[in-house]
């Protein structure tokens, strides 16, 4: 049986979604009604300004 690394990741990940979205609301409740549109849209202008990646 072989240790994979990669599953172990993809679980902390899922799992420290699942713990932090619920606190992450209840910190900053404006952002309780984010939908995935708005989102991608904000992780496109984080990847745009801060980061100076230009994406298609």
């Amino acid at each position: 049986m072989n240790y994979d690394i990669k599953k172990t990741l993809i679980k902390i990940v899922k799992y420290a979604l699942l713990i932090g979205i619920p606190f992450l609301t209840t910190q900053y409740p404006d952002i309780a009604n984010m939908t995935i549109g708005a989102g991608l849209v904000a992780l496109y202008d984080v990847l745009k300004h801060k980061l100076d990646i230009r994406l298609p």
